[in-house]
């Protein structure tokens, strides 16, 4: 291979790389089967409870989140400082920490949410999530 061929394909693969990271975002959302939409709208569920997780997103689902308190800590972590003399929440799991940490990540990169306009649930649509 010349010298020049090769000094083109190195500038053609530097060039790929810098348009892919000009400001776009794509992360491989390892919860809710990689669908974004159900992901920020619904957030992770284990096994699809809602009181089995320790957090859910609130509309605009573009960042915002509240925890599902007192039943689990109120705070983002593995080891909860709360203690109610007569009750302390559940420490959150690995799981709803990691799902926390990504959704706060992935989701404000959509800038605005928007509508399904599918005929079923987001979430049964096209598989179970």
């Amino acid at each position: 291979m010349t010298k020049k061929r090769w000094i083109a394909l190195v500038f053609a693969g530097l060039s790929a790389h810098a348009v892919a990271q000009s400001g776009n975002f794509y992360e491989v959302i390892r919860y809710r089967d990689n669908d974004p939409f159900v992901f920020c709208t619904e957030g992770w569920k284990r096994d699809g409870d809602y009181f089995d997780t320790a957090w859910e997103p609130i509309p605009q689902y573009t960042g915002p989140w509240i925890p599902h308190w007192p039943l689990w800590c109120s705070i983002p972590t593995t080891s909860c400082p709360e203690n109610y003399g007569y009750y302390r929440p559940r420490d959150w799991t690995q799981k709803d920490l990691d799902a926390w940490q990504q959704y706060t990540r992935v989701c404000p990169a959509a800038m605005n949410s928007g509508k399904w306009n599918g005929q079923e649930n987001a979430n049964d649509t096209p598989g179970r999530h």
